[in-house]
């Protein structure tokens, strides 16, 4: 059993932040716990810990302009959601079941797999291709597009702390500004169809915004947008041959470059022929 000095379950997000900013005894926050439980007991990881499941973040809610998810709504309730299984093709609902196992889904958290931004989450991607913004809660609420988000260093996850320090925040809501209608698409490979993926892509195409968000080529997800179709090829290319691809057990660098280019014009043919 992890050797904690304190555990605490606030009821309010200001009464959060003021326990996350102490530095005696090192307090980290709890969301659906698949990440840190496993680490908790390593010398160090934390004193204490803030349960976020008190802070009423687990809702699910669309209106006229966006669907927003609750940074504690769990990678379940999105596969379940209705809105989840119909913006665009259900992509959201699709990528969220492929992350994880169910017991697994039943506990990780939507704001949970934002900060720790797993290199093979599908359901990232879908996030990115349909230009997701993360909103951060601080002195102030900030809201920025989430590949910025996952690009700051200030949010990126400290392995030997256990937690991302996002300048004293915490993630409360991820918001997807509604297209017009909008298809997607996904390819990925692997070494089984219930594997993680090597490489992934997923395609939103809608009027006016063209997006294909490519996991698995570089360190950071790829977002290539184009204006479109017959762009797309190109923007892929420049893309991948921009990034520093990087190489290990599952593939070589110029392997995972070259399925980077075939998974996303797979995605973004698929995209395409769902479009109505």
């Amino acid at each position: 059993m992890p050797d904690l000095k304190e555990f605490h379950k606030p009821t309010d997000i200001p009464a959060a932040l003021a326990l996350l900013k102490r530095r005696n005894p090192r307090t980290i926050p709890l969301a659906g716990g698949t990440w840190l439980n496993p680490r908790l007991d390593k010398e160090g990881l934390a004193d204490a810990v803030v349960d976020l499941s008190g802070l009423g973040l687990d809702r699910i809610e669309r209106d006229a302009g966006a669907l927003r998810l609750g940074a504690m709504a769990t990678l379940a309730a999105v596969t379940e959601d209705e809105n989840c299984r119909s913006l665009a093709n259900g992509i959201l609902a699709q990528t969220a079941r492929r992350d994880a196992v169910l017991n697994v889904r039943n506990a990780a958290t939507v704001g949970g797999t934002v900060v720790v931004a797993p290199a093979d989450s599908e359901f990232i991607l879908a996030l990115l291709a349909l230009n997701a913004r993360v909103s951060v809660q601080s002195k102030k609420l900030d809201a920025r597009p989430l590949d910025q988000f996952l690009a700051d260093p200030a949010a990126a996850l400290d392995y030997h702390q256990g937690s991302s320090t996002l300048n004293g925040g915490l993630v409360t809501q991820v918001q997807i500004s509604l297209p017009p209608p909008a298809a997607a698409g996904l390819a990925r490979v692997a070494y089984t169809l219930s594997d993680h993926p090597i490489v992934a892509a997923v395609a939103v195409v809608a009027e006016g915004s063209n997006r294909i968000a490519l996991g698995g080529v570089a360190a950071r997800p790829l977002v290539i947008e184009f204006d479109h179709a017959g762009a797309a090829e190109d923007a892929v290319a420049q893309a991948i041959a921009e990034a520093k691809a990087y190489a290990d057990f599952r593939g070589s660098a110029d392997y995972r470059r070259a399925m980077g280019i075939l998974m996303a014009k797979r995605a973004l043919q698929q995209a395409q022929g769902r479009v109505q």
